[in-house]
């Protein structure tokens, strides 16, 4: 569903504001604001707006005790504590599909998220946490390593955040609002060729996708200028090779849910499953690695036939037969990922 980032700076919010300065706002103010935004734009004809994410980098502003508080404030004005406030006092049409989400950590922390959860326990007197429906969080990591050495260590924090989640707060998603990769700006830890950032970005939607990730966004869909680089098109328009790429892995995993990490015969590679609701399956492959390493990879298949979707600088993927003998395809997995493909 569509959603609506709440632009606060949350260093100059406070719990209460008894000097009465105009530059501070106070929980209040802003539960009230969250009431009517959702009555404003959760009508379907001006949006159909259902999620509201607060604030922007969290813990670099507010302790999470604060936080926490300012959550059960913007939900349901504290349990009612602030008549005509939070996301769950608009009318009852646009306050049913309603969800209230964190802004965006500014880097992976379990610690953070345990503490938010943690207040908003005790602000609440509930061991059932409610007032916030998932975190986001920014997770962007340098382009001199691979996305595999990163999100498949299960020391980093958005992994921790996964666990934490599936251990105890099954219900609360994890989204990445933010990441990516810079062609523009050559003196970032962020800088990738468009061929690295095409690689790069895929691998890393396959990988969010196998750690139980909920949403991940593009730091940026198009470029701003010099310098601000990290979108899949020029500041022109036209398309990096990234955006080819990230259309014809949409288009192939449509309707896919990812079911597990295949490990036999891999030699190396990644071979990542997914199946839709009728039974058929694709399966991704691809070698973790910036060194140009390539490896033949051997997948068992229950089908007669299987069909190679590769990657291209062009909208229109490359798709041909899948070599398979003895009930096996054979394929070279290489740093850009291809997709087979049975039905």
């Amino acid at each position: 569903s569509p959603s609506l980032y709440l632009n606060v700076d949350l260093s100059k919010v406070v719990e209460n504001n008894d000097e009465n300065d105009s530059s501070l706002q106070t929980y209040e103010q802003l539960a009230k604001k969250v009431r009517s935004l959702q009555n404003t734009f959760g009508n379907t004809m001006a949006g159909g707006v259902y999620r509201i994410e607060l604030g922007s980098a969290p813990d670099l502003h507010m302790s999470a005790t604060e936080y926490a508080l300012l959550l059960s404030y913007c939900y349901d004005g504290h349990k009612g504590a602030v008549s005509n406030a939070g996301i769950m006092n608009a009318s009852a049409t646009y306050a049913k599909l309603a969800r209230l989400y964190t802004g965006n950590l500014s880097a992976p922390s379990s610690t953070y998220m345990n503490d938010v959860l943690e207040a908003l326990k005790t602000a609440r007197g509930h061991q059932n946490v409610v007032a916030i429906n998932g975190f986001n969080t920014d997770a962007f990591i340098p382009s001199s390593a691979t996305p595999e050495s990163y999100y498949l260590n299960a020391e980093n924090e958005l992994v921790k955040m996964i666990s934490l989640r599936n251990s105890s707060y099954a219900h609360l998603e994890i989204n990445v609002a933010r990441f990516g990769y810079t062609t523009t700006d050559t003196e970032s830890e962020f800088y990738a060729t468009e061929q690295m950032q095409a690689d790069y970005l895929v691998r890393s939607y396959l990988l969010f996708a196998g750690l139980g990730v909920d949403h991940a966004t593009l730091a940026q869909y198009k470029d701003a200028g010099e310098g601000d680089g990290f979108g899949t098109l020029n500041a022109d328009g036209t398309p990096k090779l990234a955006q080819y790429y990230l259309s014809t892995m949409s288009t192939t995993l449509d309707g896919y849910k990812f079911v597990e990490s295949v490990e036999a015969d891999t030699q190396g590679a990644l071979v990542y499953k997914f199946q839709n609701a009728d039974g058929n399956t694709v399966y991704a492959v691809w070698s973790p690695t910036n060194d140009g390493t390539t490896v033949d990879v051997s997948i068992s298949i229950d089908a007669d036939e299987a069909s190679l979707v590769e990657l291209t600088d062009s909208y229109t993927a490359s798709v041909s037969a899948a070599a398979l003998t003895d009930g096996a395809v054979t394929v070279t997995a290489s740093e850009t990922p291809v997709f087979i493909v049975v039905d």
